[in-house]
This record gives C-alpha cells, sequence and structure tokens, in this order.
C-alpha cells in the first residue's frame, strides 16, 4: 500500500458528510474506546442490532470474527498463521475455547498481530466493515513478492483504525456466557449487550419445521440461552454496570427507544444520522434486503411474523420446554391455538 493512500482520509461509507461521533460529558476527559461484545445468537436479530452502533462515524466493527474459524479452520484442519510469524497447530473441536477468548480479545484491543491472518481475510468480517475492507485491498495491492502479501504495514494501519476508533464492537453467535466472564476479568471495561429473542419467532425465522429440527433446536438454543442468562445474572454480581439484556421484540417494536438505551449504556450520544437509518431501516418505506438482513419493511410485523406459521404442537413444545426463558423475557403465552390467532401486534411507534 502506498504512503499517499495510506495517509488518505477514510470516510466511513454511508455518511460522509457526518459530523464525529460526540461522547457524554461524563465521559470526555478519557481518551479510552469504549469495548462492546454484542453476544447473540442465530436469527436473533443481531446484525441490525450490532448495525445500530457500528454505524458511528469511526467505530471499529468486527463481524462474525468466529466465523471463520469454525466454518473453515476447524473443518481443514488448517494451521493458524500470523503477521508476527507466530504458527498455531490446528484446533481441536471442544479444545478450541482458549482461542476464541483470544480472539475476540485481540480484536477488541486493537492486537491484530494476535488475529490469525485466515480470520482477516476471509469471513464475513468485511461484509459490513470499511476498515477491514481497505485492509483487504492493500493486501491485493501490496507489492513485491509473495511474502509481501502479509505485509505488516497493512496490519498497521488497521491497527492504528482500530486504535483511534471511539467504539470498537464485536458481534458474536458462537460464545457461552460462561467464557465472557473470563473476557471480563482481562477487560474490566468491556460493555457487553445480550440480544434475547423469543425462541418460537427464533426457530420460525430459521428452522425448517421438522420434529427432530424442533428437538434439536430446543437442545441448543432454548437449553443455551437460558444457562447463558442465568450464567449473567451470576455475573452481574461481580461486574455490575457491564451487561445490557435487549429483547429483540422489543427493538423491532420500538427501535428508536430501545437503540436509544443502548447508547445510554455505552455513555454515548445517539447521533441524528443514526436515527435517520434507523427510520430507513425499520419502515415500510423500504424493503427486506435478505438473509444477513439490517431492513425490514416493517420490523415489528417481521418479529411476530412466526405466529401465522409455526405449527401449533411446535409452540406447546416450546412453551413446554423453554418455560423459564419465555417467562424471563416475557413473552406471551398461548392457552390455545385461537388465542394465537387472535393475538394482537403491538402498533409500532413512529422514528422521529
Amino acid at each position: 500500500m502506498s504512503d499517499a493512500l495510506l495517509k488518505t482520509p477514510i470516510r466511513q461509507p454511508g455518511f460522509p458528510d457526518t459530523p464525529p461521533m460526540t461522547v457524554r460529558s461524563h465521559d470526555a476527559h478519557s481518551n479510552q474506546s469504549r469495548k462492546v461484545l454484542v453476544f447473540a445468537y442465530f436469527r436473533s436479530g443481531s446484525t441490525f442490532t450490532s448495525a445500530t452502533l457500528s454505524r458511528l462515524n469511526g467505530s471499529f466493527f468486527a463481524f462474525e470474527p468466529l466465523h471463520v474459524l469454525y466454518e473453515f479452520l476447524m473443518e481443514t484442519h488448517r494451521v493458524l498463521d500470523f503477521m508476527n510469524g507466530k504458527i498455531q497447530p490446528p484446533l481441536v473441536q471442544g479444545f478450541e475455547g482458549a482461542y476464541k477468548v483470544s480472539l475476540i480479545q485481540a480484536l477488541l484491543t486493537c492486537d491484530l498481530y494476535n488475529v490469525d491472518i485466515s480470520t482477516l481475510l476471509l469471513g464475513f468480517l468485511p461484509k459490513f466493515s470499511w476498515q477491514i475492507q481497505h485492509f483487504q485491498e492493500c493486501i491485493r495491492n501490496a507489492p513485491g513478492s509473495r511474502d509481501s502479501k502479509y505485509s505488516s504495514s497493512c496490519v498497521d494501519s488497521l491497527k492504528q483504525m482500530c486504535i483511534s476508533a471511539p467504539v470498537r464492537i464485536v458481534k458474536t453467535i458462537r460464545l457461552s456466557m460462561e467464557t465472557v466472564g473470563r473476557m471480563l476479568d482481562d477487560i474490566p471495561d468491556l460493555k457487553v449487550i445480550h440480544l434475547i429473542r423469543d425462541p418460537r419467532g427464533q426457530f420460525g425465522s430459521g428452522a425448517r419445521h421438522s420434529k427432530r429440527n424442533v428437538q434439536l433446536f430446543q437442545h441448543k438454543v432454548c437449553n443455551k440461552v437460558t444457562n447463558d442468562v442465568k450464567t449473567r445474572l451470576e455475573l452481574e454480581q461481580r461486574h455490575p454496570n457491564s451487561f445490557l439484556e435487549v429483547i429483540y421484540e422489543d427493538l423491532a417494536h420500538n427501535p428508536q427507544h430501545t437503540v436509544q438505551k443502548m447508547y445510554d449504556f455505552l455513555g454515548l450520544t445517539l447521533p441524528p444520522y443514526v436515527i435517520q437509518w434507523i427510520k430507513e431501516s425499520t419502515s415500510a418505506e423500504t424493503d427486506d434486503n435478505g438473509y444477513l438482513a439490517t431492513k425490514r419493511s416493517n420490523s415489528t410485523e417481521a418479529a411476530y411474523r412466526w405466529l401465522s406459521y409455526v405449527p401449533w404442537n411446535y409452540v406447546v413444545f416450546f412453551q413446554t420446554r423453554c418455560t423459564w426463558l419465555l417467562k424471563h423475557g416475557n413473552f406471551p403465552f398461548f392457552e390455545k391455538k385461537e388465542d394465537m390467532k387472535q393475538f394482537v401486534i403491538p402498533c409500532r411507534p413512529l422514528v422521529r
């Protein structure tokens, strides 16, 4: 990458003329970036939730960094190589926990020489991160031999973007809450947004309707989320003010109010351009934009769409097997099928 390109100011796509991000006055003396972990689950609205934060000017965002670990590195039994020359043997299923912690912590603390090269170059990271896109462009344009492909100047440039970012965000669906507890011991100023969705809607959004799938989903999702919530409640005793629970249905029903709570939790001011993006992304003025979606033509209707097609016997199954979680999230219970059909979806307040 040329020196001229390295020195060129980089603007975040979509908001070329937005003002600098504002920080609450009581935190203005701090020069530390806020470190945010969006802890979520499959089909729980995590892409949109994390996007409401990553839209901040200059934010550093790592989208699903563990995807490459599970879908590529462990499947192919590849060694992990790093920019600092370190090589790590292939990870074995069930023994990858320590590396997951170190990888997330490296991204949150800008220790990018301890992020394996495959994670930086493959997977979902560049999809929602303009800094990673610039990093990969730098790698592609690195002059010279194959060795210079992984030019340290590219990593140094990315690291500087990370260090200077007012907020660093990692979003993942591949952690346990026990792992987060270990992270908080090393990063005590870490802020964790724990995103939860009604498991019936989660199932309806992402699974084919079969008896095997509903039982597998109950085991992998209901039990896991329940354990995570209970673990988090214990962690909150040792780490007060480190967690914010966000219910996806609340976000879909009243997005501006819920996002405002998230920004308050982080001590940030919610800028007008993010409010405008929320309005455009959750109203009937736009179209849904696919599987990894940040836009819904009607976010409230999308959150409760499962009511119209998830079979009644599966609803009963979840209400029996996921009772604790449903009560914790204050999700509606239905005594009979007719109650589900007559359920009134809340009217969504306008985003102004």
